[in-house]
This record gives structure tokens, sequence and C-alpha cells, in this order.
């Protein structure tokens, strides 16, 4: 258990920078002082001292560079890319290793390490093998498209008789003619908000009045209290 402690303690220090601090520790590996305090050790900056550390030591190793060499490694261990819970287990036999949570507050999603490697690796050719193991970027972490000019829009509110209707046009005009032929008794615009995110702002309506809803975007009034008008 001594060495282990030991081990343990230079991993962490390798992933984080510096030595560990006991709560950080125990956190990490799950040894409770019970197990080491008055065993090993009478006080825990004994056992830093005994792995060769000071609280100084190894600043400036948990640059992205080290830690996602250290993670090419174990996609090669592994043949594909690691799972949290592999990444784990890698650091439990390889001293050095990052810190499960230093890799997780870099990366908070698998997709997000999967990216930053793909990224990192690039041209590298010692890990040409390695590259080929990643899955291909999903399509949703694809660079956002640039909004297209001239896509500004209006969300709107029509009434018809007991009925609201919350919808969105980039032809105001000419939405509210053709709902208008549709409908049995007239409507009346009531308001229009104009936007660079039509889609975004009736969503927000949408969700906003969603115990209102009567069918499709037509909401009415006496569902519940209806700040719009009075029943």
């Amino acid at each position: 258990m001594r060495d282990q402690i030991v081990a343990e303690i230079k991993r962490i220090a390798a992933a984080t920078g510096k030595a560990p601090g006991r709560t950080l520790f125990e956190r990490e590996t799950g040894i409770r002082t019970s197990q080491w305090l008055g065993i090993y050790w009478a006080r825990w900056g004994d056992a830093v001292r005994e792995a060769g550390l000071t609280a100084n030591d190894l600043q400036g190793r948990t640059d992205n560079d080290f830690i996602l060499e250290q993670i090419a490694h174990a996609a090669r261990h592994f043949e594909r890319a690691p799972t949290y819970a592999e990444l784990r287990l890698y650091a439990r036999t390889n001293e050095g290793f990052p810190a499960h949570s230093t890799i997780f507050n870099r990366f908070p999603a698998k997709d997000d390490m999967v990216v930053a490697l793909r990224e990192w690796i690039g041209d590298k050719p010692e890990f040409a093998d390695v590259a080929a193991l990643l899955p291909e970027p999903k399509p949703d972490r694809a660079a956002p498209r640039p909004t297209p000019k001239g896509a500004d829009g209006h969300v709107y509110l029509l009434k018809s008789g007991d009925h609201f209707k919350i919808g969105r046009s980039d032809e105001l005009e000419q939405r509210v003619k053709e709902i208008r032929v549709a409908l049995p008794e007239a409507a009346a615009l009531v308001h229009t908000i104009r936007t660079d995110d039509p889609p975004g702002i009736e969503a927000y309506w949408h969700r906003r009045f969603a115990d209102k809803r009567a069918n499709g975007e037509w909401w009415h009034p006496c569902r519940s209290v209806f700040p719009l008008t009075s029943c």
C-alpha cells in the first residue's frame, strides 16, 4: 500500500502540475486517510516528500500537448478512442498519466476529446496509427455554418376569434394573407418582432406559452392565465 500511495502521488502530480493535496488524492484514488495516517506517515506532507515532490514541482506539465499525447498512447493501447472509464483504468498502470479529473475538466464530453485529439495528431507521422483508430467527426461537431446575409425575418402574433397564432416568416405580408384566406374568421395581426433569429425567437415564445397550446401554432387564452388578453 505504501508504494501504491507514493506511485499515485507521482501520477497525480504529473497530471496536475503540482503535488496533490490530501482531499484531491482521496477523491482521485479512493484511498482514505485512515489507510495511511499513523501507519506509514504522521502527516500528508511526509508522504509527498517521500514521493520526491514539493508543492512547486512539475509546474506546466498539464498543457494540452502533454495531455493529448498521453491520451493518444491510451488510444493505441485500447485500439480505439478510449472511454473515460478506460482512461481511468489505464492511469492505474501507467505512472504519470493525467488524472481523470484533469482530462474531464479539459474535455467534458468524449466527442470533445476525440476532436481535440484528431486535431492534435494532425500530420504527426508517429501517431498515424492512432489517427486511423479515431471515429470520423459527427455532423453536429462540424464548424458552425455562418449565418447567411439577409436572414432577418419576423416572428408574429396573429389573432383569429378567441385564438392566437405565434409563427415566423421571411415574407410577413404574404404569410399573413395566406393564413387569412384559410381561416373561417377574420384574422388580425397583433404584433411583430423583426429579428435575425426567427426560429430561436419563435421557439422561445412557443415554450413560454406551451400550457396554452390548442393545436399546432394556435393558442387559446383561457387554458390558463394568458398575459396577452383576457377571456
